[in-house]
């Protein structure tokens, strides 16, 4: 036997009353229950007329079905769909599976992500997503603002346009908008680091005198702590050891104590 196959259209958003329901498989129980006549297709009434070596069976020829990605059944994996840090390339990935939940194996869909800052509304970002061709997407992007995004990942259905000038259809996968933490770079920069505190300019010959580093990474966001920040002051011959205090918010405490007076000349390093 020959069988046609059919490409279904998504009907997610769609709504269908119970009554159309039963009429519908009233329907098809009555399709199912019909008996065919046995000269049908054998030379009877119904192919009078006809040519068996030229006529073309519909059946024979079937469509192709393309598998199309569920929405609701597609998985995001990897660390970059929940967390980041500034100037530093995040990933994860977009299995595609159908309307049963199984895997894909073959690529085609068309994924868009883009993040959008819950503070700055200037902040967006738009993912790359490249298409591996067996199912699988991979989705990068490199977030500079720290903060919290949202992000939306839809999927582009551009199979059920009737025409080019049609607006494909679009859906939000399921789960999103997601929650992303994007923390400031591990690393600080020191022409954006900045100093706070009496002990700066002035202290008292063997009197303890401190001071803050604030540190900031590349793009502005406060450090997250945790660095190792060295310090010095230097009298001519004379050198004086600080002691640098992480307090664990991106804030470093410098305390040193100077055993003369003169002018020093403070150092860092990290």
């Amino acid at each position: 036997e020959n069988f046609n196959t059919i490409k279904i259209k998504r009907l997610k958003g769609y709504n269908f009353t119970q009554d159309e329901i039963n009429k519908t498989k009233k329907l098809i129980q009555d399709l199912n229950e019909m008996e065919m006549p046995d000269d049908v297709g054998e030379g009877g009434a119904d192919d009078e007329g006809s040519d068996p070596d030229t006529e073309t069976d519909p059946l024979s020829e079937p469509d192709v079905l393309d598998e199309l990605a569920d929405p609701d059944k597609c998985v995001i994996s990897g660390d970059g769909s929940k967390s980041a840090q500034a100037g530093i390339q995040a990933k994860f990935n977009i299995k595609a599976r159908d309307v049963d939940g199984n895997d894909i194996k073959e690529g085609g869909e068309v994924f868009t992500v883009v993040l959008f800052h819950a503070e700055n509304s200037e902040e967006k970002i738009v993912g790359t997503v490249s298409d591996k061709q067996n199912g699988t997407y991979e989705v990068t992007y490199t977030p500079k603002l720290a903060g919290e995004y949202s992000m939306e990942i839809k999927l582009i259905d551009e199979e059920n346009k009737e025409n080019d000038s049609d607006e494909p259809e679009v859906f939000l996968l399921k789960g999103c908008p997601m929650k992303v933490d994007v923390t400031a770079c591990p690393t600080s920069d020191p022409s954006k680091c900045q100093l706070d505190g009496m002990g700066i300019n002035s202290a008292v010959a063997g009197v303890e005198a401190s001071f803050n580093i604030v540190s900031f990474d590349s793009y502005g966001n406060k450090g997250l702590g945790s660095e190792e920040f060295t310090a010095f002051l230097s009298f001519g011959s004379e050198k004086v050891e600080a002691a640098v205090t992480d307090n664990k918010d991106g804030t470093y405490t410098v305390a040193y104590t100077c055993p003369s007076a003169g002018e020093y000349d403070l150092q860092f390093s990290w």
